[in-house]
């Protein structure tokens, strides 16, 4: 941001060191943030009356995660400039986007949203690799429509979760040794969002419960089920080791650097 300015800005909530909120503030005290750019707050927990303390925080929206297709062209169809987004006609229809910033729920618990239904996203039948990862618990299906049903890209993702999943649970591992469990938070947090939308559920359900227990302060619930996590990524790790995509080059996906000129491009509802 000290050498380019922005239309949009999308800030994690949940980060290691800063979170996002002290991210902004630091930003807007060193005055990197633009006239009219907008700052949207990505989060995975929406309580009752978050947008309005994350608005009071200095934000200008926010989407929950994982990112749900919809909401994110809402977003940028929003807030972008009208001359920097290019539409495209596409043979296939989609359902109508409706306005998903409108309100959350009154409930004080923590909810996790859905993904919606696009008809552009499909599992064909003769998938062999979505119906193997399917018949070990992995779901495809819901997972394809949090990437617009971008197989490929799905694939990278599970390709790199693959790679990069002991390094994870080592620096999970690590926090709770050190008895950093703010730290723990933050990172169980990025693995349970990372979970849901690779469809791992058993992955994302053990995750969330952790999370909660070090947000809370719960030290002997996260010491006493952080082996399940670990097994269970393990296991994770194994369904994706039993396929073709263990054999995936991921080094391109991982050093991937988009270029500052691009002009976003979406499809239009």
């Amino acid at each position: 941001m000290e050498k380019n300015s922005y239309d949009m800005i999308m800030l994690d909530h949940m980060m290691p060191g800063m979170d996002g909120i002290d991210t902004l503030q630091e930003a807007k005290e060193r005055e990197l943030i633009a006239d009219g750019c907008v700052v949207i707050v990505l989060t995975a927990n929406a309580v009752a009356g978050a947008k309005e303390e994350y608005i009071k925080a200095g934000f200008d929206d926010y989407l929950t995660k994982p990112l749900e297709v919809g909401a994110l062209e809402y977003a940028l169809k929003k807030y972008l400039p009208s001359e920097k987004i290019e539409y495209r006609d596409i043979d296939t229809a989609k359902k109508p986007i409706e306005d998903v910033s409108a309100g959350v729920s009154s409930d004080d618990d923590y909810m996790e949203f859905t993904p919606g239904e696009y008809d552009t996203v499909s599992v064909e039948d003769n998938s062999d690799l979505f119906r193997e990862l399917d018949e070990k618990g992995i779901n495809t299906k819901t997972a394809l429509s949090y990437f617009g049903g971008d197989e490929k890209f799905y694939k990278e993702t599970l390709a790199t979760f693959y790679t990069t999943a002991k390094q994870r649970t080592d620096e999970l591992t690590q926090e709770l040794d050190d008895g950093d469990i703010k730290g723990y938070a933050v990172n169980v947090h990025a693995l349970k969002s990372n979970a849901k939308t690779l469809g791992a559920n058993s992955l994302f359900e053990i995750a969330l419960s952790l999370e909660k227990a070090a947000k809370n302060g719960d030290d002997e619930t996260v010491k006493n089920d952080h082996p399940s996590l670990i097994k269970e990524v393990e296991n994770v790790v194994a369904i994706i080791g039993d396929t073709s995509l263990a054999d995936m080059d991921v080094s391109a996906v991982l050093s991937a650097d988009a270029s500052d000129d691009e002009v976003i491009e979406f499809i239009p509802e």
